[in-house]
């Protein structure tokens, strides 16, 4: 019977001392994931120190290139002024017909120039905010457009058509101003059609070039059209497909403008075109609403 009760004792100590192993293990355990957790808390905390200072410098270099654009902008055009000034001055003396169509030349490329210096400040500062993101109406924004250049649009005996109708967006007003008047004016602009006219619509999906595109807005022009291989080439800064003579003056910025607005709300755009018949541009905008479904057509191109 001592015999017995010893081996109890063994037997109840060796179940004591293995529960408090486990016990032992499940503290080290708990005492482990608190540290892994304290210091994976310290990486996300660092990492966003990191974040905040790249935010904050980032703001600055933006201040300092703002006011770089603006400063060199504002001296480059300092001298050009003073360069149509003095051709002006000199245009009302005693000079030759050929040294006063030189002197008109001189005035026009003055002008020219800091309309280009006004672009490339324009376009350095598209994507950089400013402006407040708010609910708006495109097809109150394309009203406006319509409006302001009703003058312009009757003397080419054009016509501007709203075709379906659009939801509302969630993006800063001017901006998508400038992308909707941009390409409503290159509509009428490249036009040699009796009768000019653009028609600005939504479409709910459209299939181009075997591509699906959802929630798309349109630009349609009965223009000159473009040319394939120029599909691209029309997006860059100051690249002009035709001359002044034929078509006017004009930097061929605006299609930057509208690409770069387009892309910084990380949206799409493009194109489809035939020469001689017309284009139209495709692209999407922030939406405010998820649901557009309830907006105009589909299209397969």
């Amino acid at each position: 019977s001592q015999w017995r009760l010893n081996t109890s004792l063994i037997v109840i100590g060796l179940l004591m001392v293995g529960l408090m192993g486990v016990g032992g293990v499940a503290v080290y355990q708990r005492q482990a994931k608190y540290e892994l957790q304290q210091k994976e808390l310290e990486r996300e905390q660092a990492h966003a120190a990191r974040q905040s200072a790249l935010v904050v410098e980032l703001q600055r270099s933006n201040r300092e290139l703002d006011e770089f654009a603006y400063t060199a902008s504002h001296d480059l055009k300092e001298p050009l002024r003073g360069i149509a000034i003095n051709a002006n001055f000199l245009s009302r003396e005693e000079v030759s017909d050929k040294g006063r169509e030189r002197i008109e030349r001189m005035v026009a490329l003055t002008k020219r120039m800091e309309q280009l210096i006004s672009d490339i400040l324009f376009f350095s500062r598209l994507g950089r905010g400013g402006g407040e993101r708010r609910e708006i109406d495109p097809a109150q924004i394309v009203a406006d457009v319509i409006g302001e250049m009703r003058e312009w649009i009757t003397e080419r005996g054009a016509n501007v058509r709203v075709e379906t109708a659009m939801p509302l967006l969630h993006a800063e007003p001017s901006k998508v101003k400038t992308v909707f008047r941009n390409l409503i004016a290159n509509g009428l602009k490249y036009n040699g059609s009796q009768e000019k006219s653009v028609d600005v619509g939504f479409l709910q999906e459209v299939v181009i070039k075997g591509e699906t595109f959802h929630s798309v807005f349109y630009v349609r022009d009965n223009g000159i059209g473009i040319e394939s291989r120029n599909h691209e080439k029309i997006f860059r800064l100051f690249q002009r497909l035709n001359l002044e003579a034929d078509f006017g003056p004009g930097t061929g910025a605006g299609l930057s403008f509208v690409r770069k607005i387009i892309e910084d709300y990380g949206q799409r755009i493009t194109l489809t075109s035939v020469p001689g018949e017309g284009t139209t541009f495709y692209f999407t905008l922030p939406p405010a609403v998820d649901d557009v479904a309830k907006y105009t057509k589909s299209e397969n191109i």
